[in-house]
């Protein structure tokens, strides 16, 4: 059923910082919408993936982070060396994930 056909009573008020006010705003004006009709595209159009483990796997993704910051440091470095920490790296996350 399309959203303008539905029968619509209810509101929401939730609290933004100014900047994120302001951000929604000009999204909304920039595509002629009202907030209310952004808001309600972005809900129907946007797709949000929910990772399991997310806190794991940010902090595996901060630790690859971490150390390729330490690899870049030193000029010698092999790529090759690169590529294999991230293969290490993503073959762990890999089998977390599947758990």
């Amino acid at each position: 059923m399309n959203s303008k056909l539905k029968k619509k009573d209810k509101i929401i008020n939730f609290r933004v910082s100014e900047t994120q006010k302001d951000k929604i705003m000009q999204n909304a004006k920039q595509l002629n919408m009202s907030v209310g009709e952004y808001l309600i595209y972005l809900d129907e159009h946007r797709i949000i993936n929910i990772i399991d483990g997310g806190k794991n796997l940010a902090k595996e993704v901060y630790m690859l982070n971490k150390n390729l910051s330490v690899l870049e440091k030193y000029p010698f470095v092999e790529v090759n060396q690169v590529r294999n920490l991230l293969s290490e790296y993503l073959m762990k996350l890999n089998q977390q994930m599947k758990g």
